[in-house]
């Protein structure tokens, strides 16, 4: 009975750090507007801690990087360079479940907005819960939470033509 037990407690932990592991190591994918794909671990750029009123109106501390290096990460290009092109580009966000979300690139790019804007996957030093992660979107200065997508699964770059 004990060692059943202890076999099951093993297996349970060892489970939930697998588990915890891979939602860490999952990527989102990146479509540009040529269609080409590539997939991105956003655990791989600078991170950035933000605090911020959550769904459960209590303050936490998110931790992911900026999309806007997400994006620079991708090849998008921001800044002075791009200035009359970011002024009509804009991506949608897509989650696990299809709900969907669009920000202009103008409110990422610093050149033309101070916002925070990150893709969390973490939330007071812990890894997202499955039901919000592996990424979430992270807008603290929205008033709704409309566009703090769980489950990020791609980012999609347009230019309104």
């Amino acid at each position: 009975m004990k060692k059943s037990l202890l076999l099951a407690l093993t297996f349970i932990i060892f489970s939930g750090i697998y588990s915890g592991l891979k939602a860490q190591s999952e990527s989102i994918t990146f479509i540009n507007e040529s269609g080409n794909s590539s997939s991105i671990d956003p655990m791989k750029l600078k991170s950035k801690t933000i605090k911020a009123i959550g769904h459960d109106l209590k303050t936490h501390e998110y931790s992911g990087p900026l999309l806007s290096d997400f994006l620079s990460y991708a090849g998008v290009i921001l800044g002075e360079p791009a200035k009359k092109q970011t002024v009509s580009g804009y991506i949608t966000i897509r989650a696990r479940d299809n709900y969907k979300c669009v920000f202009a690139l103008a409110e990422l790019d610093p050149l033309f907005s101070s916002s925070s804007i990150i893709i969390a996957g973490k939330m007071d030093g812990k890894a997202l819960s499955e039901n919000n992660g592996p990424y979430q979107i992270i807008a603290p200065s929205d008033k709704k939470h409309g566009r703090w997508i769980r489950q990020v699964r791609s980012i999609e770059l347009h230019t309104v033509k």
